[in-house]
């Protein structure tokens, strides 16, 4: 099996180029719940629900398109037996995506993408601030 990076590095090339007000916002505390009377679990949650709350913060003006990126990426599923796209909508499978990105990072670094790994692990430190936990990313583990 032979890995396409080109296209990882398309799509997440553009991380470094943040914008000032979208760091200002990785700071701020408030962040939407999933639903109401509902507590993000990002370590559970389907993904319907993760483009759901990516959405939200776009709109909210906490997350940039560019940083967006690791996590529309981690909402495609490819059926190993059709080799079609499963139904975003439909699908309840429930994702630990705080691993998911994790594996992203390490996986980025192993090809030697350190801008995509720094992608993913923003994306971890977001999902930590939405929970309302550290911001600290520890992938010593």
């Amino acid at each position: 099996m032979q890995i396409n990076t080109s296209f990882a590095t398309a799509a997440f090339g553009n991380y470094a180029a943040r914008s000032k007000s979208a760091a200002a916002a990785e700071t701020d505390p408030a962040a939407p719940e999933a639903s109401p009377g509902r507590k993000l679990d990002f370590t559970s949650m389907t993904r319907k629900e993760l483009i759901d709350w990516v959405n939200g913060e776009i709109k909210g003006g906490r997350m940039t398109l560019d940083e967006s990126t690791p996590f529309v990426g981690m909402t495609i599923k490819i059926s190993a037996y059709t080799k079609q796209s499963v139904d975003i909508d439909t699908d309840m499978s429930r994702v630990d995506f705080t691993d998911m990105a994790a594996k992203g990072a390490d996986g980025a670094r192993w090809f030697g993408n350190e801008s995509l790994a720094k992608s993913f692990e923003w994306a971890i430190g977001a999902m930590r601030r939405a929970q309302g936990g550290k911001a600290g990313i520890d992938l010593a583990a």
